[in-house]
């Protein structure tokens, strides 16, 4: 299982054929899922503004973080988004969906990780031309 920062093109190239069947795993929805509402609008806004761009997963993390970041903003006031009160602003916004990602709660904590609340991964299957869902690993942590 390879990290979705290894899934660039260069990388297949080196592998070749030995990169078939290589499982990746991704902290967001890969943008050739076609059946995610949230990936139809990334796919629109790109080809609309930067159609050139190489789209790889560095590009899918930004872009989703901005989304994401926008959307609590609107809920919480833009305001709160200051250097002294970010941590605390992002803990107290409760249950969102990342976009391009899973639904998570920042008001619930890995053990020992007072900023982490959720962790895993969305994985897919390199198939030799492009990538094939192979299920998720994401979860929500909810300390018993």
């Amino acid at each position: 299982m390879f990290s979705g920062g290894t899934a660039q093109a260069d990388f297949f190239e080196v592998l070749g054929r030995r990169s078939v069947g290589m499982t990746f795993w991704f902290d967001n929805k890969l943008w050739t899922q076609s059946d995610d509402s949230d990936v139809a609008l990334f796919n629109s806004v790109m080809q609309r503004l930067a159609p050139t761009t190489r789209i790889d997963n560095n590009v899918v993390t930004t872009f989703s973080t901005l989304m994401t970041l926008k959307q609590i903003g609107d809920r919480v006031g833009g305001d709160r988004f200051v250097r002294g009160e970010l941590a605390r602003t992002l803990s107290e916004a409760g249950r969102y969906k990342q976009f391009m990602g899973p639904e998570v709660d920042t008001s619930v904590h890995l053990p020992g990780f007072p900023t982490a609340f959720h962790t895993g991964a969305f994985l897919y299957s390199w198939n030799g031309t492009g990538f094939d869902a192979a299920g998720t690993g994401y979860y929500s942590v909810n300390p018993a």
